[in-house]
């Protein structure tokens, strides 16, 4: 998917804006599951866009409202995985720069194991 004039990459982050806050409503589910994915702003972050990643692919964004900082993505759970969220702004030249990633967040569905090369 391409924002503006450059292509997205959520595994490559450019910028030292600081990163977001993710956790989820569990750390273990099974499948079928709804569980929700929250990323957390800090106030006044000059952000346009939020994106959720699942083992380092992109799954969900959403536009950045004025004044809110929490967004929520739903996950109906297919299988265990690791989660991020990053966001997008742009610059004084107004190109598109991403944020540092959020802290790595795991899902486990008790009796499977997870890939060793989505970590």
């Amino acid at each position: 998917m391409v924002l503006g004039s450059q292509a997205r990459s959520p595994a490559a982050p450019q910028c030292d804006f600081p990163s977001p806050k993710l956790s989820l409503s569990t750390s273990s589910a099974q499948v079928g599951d709804c569980i929700s994915a929250q990323c957390h702003l800090r106030l006044k972050t000059l952000a346009a866009l939020v994106i959720f990643c699942q083992d380092g692919k992109e799954i969900s964004s959403q536009k950045v409202m004025p004044g809110q900082s929490l967004y929520q993505h739903d996950i109906s759970v297919q299988s265990s995985g690791q989660f991020r969220c990053m966001y997008q702004y742009r610059n004084d030249q107004n190109q598109v720069k991403n944020s540092r990633l959020s802290l790595l967040q795991t899902l486990n569905i008790p009796g499977e194991l997870l890939d060793p090369n989505t970590m």
